[in-house]
């Protein structure tokens, strides 16, 4: 039990540097590289991205702790590939949501916040516009609302292919391992 208790408290410190960090890059890009961007729509589409991101990362850590162990058992006894890595996402399915769900989802969800400001302050400096107080509580109401929409949405999927999907993100990561961090290589018995 005390094992488990370290192994928790070591991934709550980890965790808190992680999102302190990623924070930083987060609000770097939103705030001085959007500082530079002249387009609206640009910008715009930023958000989009940020909002969608939060959305696709709550459905992937819901889906982390509803998944089912045992077909992702049995495809990984059977060397299906990326069952293997869908096993370990399930075995660590405490901190997969976590960071998932909160780290990268309460991030941007922080982040969409600042674009709206960066938004509203750029469609009022182009437009002259007097109104910047509705536009602010517009467009993030908006903001909130297919956020919110698309994460109840997300979790309704989540729950009911839960054991799909943490399947998907390991075939995924699998790829990506085998194409940019550690390709295998298949060294043949010579005799």
């Amino acid at each position: 039990m005390r094992e488990k208790q370290n192994t928790v408290n070591r991934w709550a410190i980890v965790i808190s540097i992680w999102t302190f960090f990623l924070a930083i890059v987060f609000s770097f890009v939103s705030q001085f590289v959007l500082a530079q961007v002249t387009s609206t729509i640009i910008t715009l589409i930023v958000l989009l991205i940020t909002v969608f991101t939060g959305i696709f990362f709550d459905l992937i850590g819901v889906s982390a702790t509803s998944a089912s162990e045992a077909p992702i058992h049995a495809k990984a006894a059977k060397k299906v590939y990326g069952a293997k890595k869908a096993n370990e996402l399930i075995k660590n399915r405490d901190q997969v949501a976590n960071f998932c769900a909160d780290v990268v989802g309460d991030i941007a969800g922080i982040a969409s916040g600042t674009i709206v400001t960066i938004l509203v302050l750029r469609m009022v400096a182009e437009q002259e516009m007097l109104g910047s107080t509705v536009l602010n509580i517009g467009l993030t109401a908006f903001v909130s609302a297919l956020t919110v929409g698309g994460k109840a949405y997300g979790k309704y999927i989540a729950v009911t292919r839960g054991t799909d999907i943490i399947f998907l993100v390991g075939v995924v990561l699998t790829k990506l391992e085998d194409l940019l961090v550690f390709p295998k290589k298949h060294i043949k018995n010579v005799k």
